[in-house]
């Protein structure tokens, strides 16, 4: 390349100049920091992202872990009813219980719907004294749920656990760090 009278000398060589002008400068990178790399990488932080977002909003059932205990109907104002179920909550899962959500005793195939629940959480001593069930070994206060059999058959006078759905949250709920941020 020679030079011109009139244009200023460049302190670059001629030939690293022509080298930056065609663009062989790209071939010098390693493969993972040239453009098209980069482009992938926002792609896949794109698709992660709305995955999050996605997960974020699927609700996912939660339940409440209890104790039913069968009573006659007779003995909760329920006389149409042979047994009825008076499930004890722990006092934490009252804001998610609902009348008609779904329980299900954890011997199998025992399941009822939520017919009444109290709206206050109630002292082991005063759901004795109205459930006639005995006030050992449940939560103090508990949230209580009377629940209609829908399949399965107990006695009266039997306890069994219990799970009640209690509500729903986000999926990402159940992560261990995240968790806190979705619930």
């Amino acid at each position: 390349m020679a030079e011109e009278p009139g244009e200023p000398r460049s302190i670059f060589r001629a030939q690293a100049l022509e080298h930056h002008r065609t663009g062989r400068w790209a071939a010098v990178l390693p493969p993972s920091a040239r453009p098209r790399a980069f482009r992938r990488l926002w792609l896949v932080l794109g698709v992660l992202g709305l995955l999050m977002a996605v997960l974020a909003a699927l609700p996912e059932p939660f339940y409440g872990t209890g104790t039913a205990f069968a009573v006659p109907g007779r003995d909760v104002g329920r006389p149409a009813e042979a047994v009825v179920l008076v499930v004890a909550l722990p006092a934490a899962d009252l804001p998610g219980l609902a009348d008609g959500a779904p329980v299900v005793l954890q011997q199998g195939d025992v399941r009822g719907t939520v017919q009444a629940h109290e709206r206050v959480p109630l002292a082991a001593a005063e759901l004795a004294a109205r459930f006639g069930v005995p006030g050992t070994g449940l939560p103090d206060p508990a949230a209580v749920a009377v629940v209609r059999l829908d399949a399965g058959a107990v006695a009266a006078g039997d306890r069994l656990p219990a799970r009640v759905r209690a509500g729903s949250r986000s999926v990402l709920a159940g992560l261990p760090v995240l968790g806190k941020v979705f619930r």
